[in-house]
């Protein structure tokens, strides 16, 4: 047990049954009935602790005050979804059968953006270029107008360190954006990428064909999504989120 645990390249049972000159068949059955299953590796970053020390900072920043900026901040990101994606892996069968499920005849990839507050979210972008500065400000003034609807005096604003968000910020802060410093390999902190799974199962249920079907699902179900009402619950959970990675000074969380 403790060989396929702690030697995870090394632990299957093709390697491990010779070990003890027994049979890859006794190795799985001894590791399942001490309640071992073989699983997909989850892979993880290792932070730095100046990583851990800007974690805590930026979690800080936001639970102060009750919370206040929690509130009045847009967490924007973006997705890439091909249409492959959308296609269910798993279904129900007789013995002896496989289930069946028609794919498309061109995979197509599309690339979206979104924002999301506690008061609601903006529309969803497509685009399929690669995301770059000149067009992440093309997105940023298609859709600024929205997030002041939302926030009539002041709103905050959250992306992660990709590079076309960094060349953009100089040209963000004149717009008025009020940029908030988002620490490095924190998926973990960005609430958005909760509402990017919720979104991709959707999409998978409505099973897309084509670019134009995926397209619409996309954009149908992120407007079900990004209600106030859906919203809320996102964010009344990032201050316990927040409050977690403080007491675990800065270690990553599952999410």
């Amino acid at each position: 047990m403790r060989r396929a645990r702690e030697n995870l390249p090394k632990g299957t049972t093709r390697k491990v049954a010779p070990l003890y000159n027994i049979s890859k068949l006794s190795v799985g059955t001894i590791l399942g009935k001490r309640g071992y299953q073989y699983k997909k590796v989850s892979s993880r970053v290792q932070l730095t602790q100046g990583e851990k020390v800007a974690r805590v900072r930026f979690c800080k920043e936001m639970i102060k005050w009750r919370g206040k900026k929690i509130y009045q901040t847009f967490f924007a990101d973006e997705m890439g979804v091909w249409l492959s994606d959308a296609l269910r892996r798993y279904g129900w069968a007789r013995k002896g059968t496989r289930p069946e499920l028609k794919g498309p005849r061109e995979d197509v990839k599309l690339n979206v953006w979104g924002a999301i507050s506690v008061n609601g979210g903006t529309s969803l972008d497509i685009y399929e270029d690669t995301l770059d500065a000149p067009l992440y400000k093309d997105i940023l003034e298609d859709h600024e107008e929205e997030m002041m609807e939302l926030y009539e005096d002041q709103f905050y604003y959250i992306h992660d360190n990709l590079k076309a968000h960094r060349a953009a910020e100089p040209w963000m802060a004149k717009q008025g954006f009020n940029i908030i410093k988002f620490p490095t390999y924190s998926p973990d902190l960005n609430i958005i990428e909760n509402l990017w799974s919720s979104l991709k199962n959707r999409v998978t249920c409505d099973h897309p064909k084509t670019s134009s079907q995926l397209r619409n699902s996309l954009i149908r179900n992120w407007e079900i999504l990004t209600t106030p009402e859906n919203l809320k619950p996102y964010f009344d959970n990032l201050y316990v989120r927040f409050q977690e990675c403080v007491d675990l000074g800065g270690e990553l969380l599952d999410y």
